[in-house]
């Protein structure tokens, strides 16, 4: 058995207090119910003789999740372990990050003592000193009276300042298993107050995200306690909070990525720091920049599921005037355009919304960070900015420089694809299907691909079967950027999302059909570029042409091609299932095809 890593030294040592490694039994797991849908782990941990509680970080927790690997007597290698003490309390815990497995059945000491009963003992003999939070320099100076001053007074030597405050927390660490926990973070992000009334009466409330050098987390505060603290945050300044309530994140309001979220109450004390605490060891803002040619592939994750924001780092190449949206409820929103690149030689268009779009004034070759936006795939791939997120105007990045003289020197006369213009490039993408990846519709169909929180795309060769011939196109608006459903009123044609009236329609495409292989048979929604691709006709040339629509949609019946369908789940009263769209289709080139079964026959 490999050699275990001590636990009483672990916790005297100073180092401790810093992400490093270690070798630990585990002699016990149980899982408490996180929610509906996730656990958090619960691991004693043990070198031998002393045993501990342990909780794995949100990576390590969701690799155990899907892998199910650790059990009673496993041996782990942690690489990843940082110490918790909770000294009101007088416990101590270990979080747990990235971790390999050693072996699988070693033998578990039955005769183990809690380390949290050698306490007092362990902190007498520790090397972490306990001081307040105070210069060494400073008290001793203002607990004597003033001496004068010799004629040649020697330099003092510098005396360390120690953060003492052992209560105070790493963000990436907190979690529900703590009690009586305070951290040190800066305000990177505050919302405006909003209010709300219904039956059930009303109340206003506010958010922010603390921020620290492992991690940002959310804060809330309702009614009373946001009036106590919506004045006392601002960004950009740096807190000390304590007494605050840990919850599970509600990541349909979140776009953070951290597990949990402060609520914070009438009850929660916070106390600006000042001076050299203001800025010491705290950064000003974290990015997980991402190029933007990375986002031609990227799945896209639906609106109404959380996850999918990314950070983008861009120059300005072009500001749309601000234009209003009306929503299918009645609700007017304000909405602006903006063009980014970078030096992957791609340009996309990052949607603003109401006061930063009104407000937004930067001029075009600024250099800009999009934190927290949607990424979103109607019409081509494009950004949007989320709630929570903001713009950063000439970060103090490397990256930042860097992309500025790239620009300057290059990017103002360069050619950028545009991948949120397009809908004819990104339909080029959908049909582009390689034929080795294309799978049987039973595995479709009986794997339940769909049904997971994301949308996932499969590729198959099949046939056309029945499609449908009632109710196959719409009524579009004719403004190029809305396409929405419109409504005849007689003289024109109104749309209630852009609130323009217009003399003519567009007649698009609402394909309901039947594909069908030699396993199985599905059947999906097809939308206008991909029904003009199969039909070789756009919609207005047959809304009115009865006898032209059926002879397409039979001639159209059996014949092969490769499809590409999006499957996402939806709810159906009250019932989930998978729902299937033909996003890309293309005909049979059999000389791929001859090439491909040469391929696999190679392989036998």
């Amino acid at each position: 058995m490999a050699e275990l890593t001590s636990l009483y030294e672990f916790f005297t040592k100073e180092s401790a207090y810093e992400t490093k490694e270690g070798t630990f039994l585990i002699s016990n797991i149980k899982a408490r119910k996180q929610n509906e849908t996730k656990k958090n782990f619960v691991l004693t941990i043990t070198d031998g003789t002393y045993y501990v509680k342990a909780f794995l970080k949100d990576e390590a927790a969701g690799n155990f999740r899907s892998s199910n690997d650790l059990k009673k007597g496993c041996c782990i290698k942690a690489k990843e372990v940082n110490a918790v003490i909770i000294a009101e309390r007088k416990k101590f815990s270990m979080a747990i990050g990235q971790y390999d497995i050693i072996d699988y059945n070693t033998e578990v000491n039955s005769d183990l003592i809690l380390l949290e009963d050698k306490y007092d003992e362990l902190r007498k003999q520790s090397d972490i000193p306990i001081y307040d939070m105070v210069d060494e320099k400073e008290h001793s100076a203002s607990a004597e009276s003033p001496k004068p001053q010799a004629h040649k007074a020697e330099p003092e030597p510098l005396r360390r300042k120690t953060p003492v405050d052992r209560s105070l927390i790493a963000i990436e660490l907190l979690s529900t298993y703590q009690n009586n926990w305070a951290i040190k973070a800066r305000v990177s992000f505050k919302s405006d107050v909003k209010t709300w009334s219904n039956q059930r009466g009303s109340g206003s409330l506010f958010n922010v995200h603390f921020l620290d050098e492992t991690g940002e987390i959310r804060g809330t505060a309702f009614n009373d306690a946001c009036t106590k603290f919506s004045e006392m945050l601002q960004e950009g300044k740096v807190y000390r909070v304590s007494k605050a309530r840990l919850r599970q994140a509600n990541q349909k309001f979140s776009t953070l990525k951290h597990s949990y979220e402060i609520q914070l109450d009438m009850d929660t004390v916070i106390e600006e720091c000042t001076g050299d605490d203001q800025d010491q060891s705290v950064p000003q803002v974290k990015y997980d920049l991402v190029k933007l040619d990375t986002l031609k592939n990227q799945e896209v994750v639906p609106n109404n599921q959380p996850g999918g924001e990314v950070d983008v780092l861009g120059v300005i190449t072009k500001v749309d005037d601000a234009f209003q949206i009306t929503s299918k409820a009645g609700k007017t929103y304000d909405r602006r355009n903006v063009t980014i690149v970078d030096d992957s030689k791609i340009a996309i268009n990052v949607g603003l919304w109401n006061k930063p779009a009104l407000d937004f004034s930067l001029p075009v070759g600024t250099v800009i960070v999009c934190k927290g936006c949607k990424l979103n795939d109607f019409r081509g791939k494009s950004l949007s900015m989320t709630p929570g997120g903001r713009i950063v105007e000439s970060p103090d990045l490397k990256a930042a420089f860097k992309l500025k003289g790239w620009y300057n020197e290059e990017g103002k006369h360069a050619t950028f694809e545009n991948i949120s213009e397009s809908a004819e490039s990104s339909q080029k993408a959908n049909n582009d299907i390689d034929v080795s990846t294309r799978v049987p519709l039973n595995k479709l169909v009986n794997e339940e691909i769909g049904m997971n929180d994301t949308a996932e795309y499969v590729n198959f060769k099949g046939y056309v079967g029945r499609i449908k011939d009632q109710s196959f196109y719409y009524d579009a608006c004719a403004t190029p950027d809305c396409l929405k459903k419109v409504v005849d009123i007689g003289s024109g044609y109104q749309c209630e999302k852009c609130e323009k009236t217009h003399e003519n329609c567009l007649k698009r495409y609402t394909l309901n059909m039947q594909l069908i292989d030699a396993y199985d048979s599905i059947w999906v929604s097809c939308f206008n570029e991909v029904g003009e691709t199969l039909l070789g006709h756009n919609a207005d040339e047959l809304a009115d042409n009865p006898e032209l629509t059926k002879k397409l949609f039979d001639n159209k019946n059996m014949e092969p091609y490769n499809f590409r369908i999006k499957a996402v789940k939806r709810e159906y009263n009250g019932i989930e299932r998978a729902n299937y769209t033909l996003v890309g289709i293309s005909q049979i080139e059999y000389g791929k095809e001859v090439d491909h079964l040469s391929e696999l026959l190679s392989q036998i």
